[in-house]
């Protein structure tokens, strides 16, 4: 049963996987990890968006390339919450999905 606090409109499904991620582009052009691939685990994800852990100080508005399951992803980055040495990030998928060779 979901809580009236949700305000989803699109239901999450919980998931733990490695998400593997590069930053295509950033509000301030110069950051550092532009282009490296990195990693994170999954949270959550919907057909509108993911949430995952990472090391990565992601930039709210930046552009980025994701990989689940063998399919390429592009999405924004839409929130951020600081946590000790990781940061939850919050995604809305954007673009077409091409499957990885």
């Amino acid at each position: 049963m979901m809580s009236n606090n949700n305000k989803r409109r699109h239901m999450r499904k919980e998931d733990a996987r490695k998400i593997t991620f590069s930053v295509i582009d950033h509000p301030s052009r110069s950051h550092e990890s532009h282009g490296i691939e990195r990693t994170g685990v999954l949270i959550d994800a919907s057909t509108v968006g993911i949430g995952f852990v990472t090391d990565v100080p992601l930039e709210i508005g930046s552009l980025i390339r994701f990989y689940l399951a063998g399919i390429r992803h592009s999405g924004i980055v839409m929130w951020r919450l600081n946590a000790d040495n990781e940061f939850r990030v919050g995604v809305r998928i954007i673009g077409e999905q091409h499957r990885s060779s």
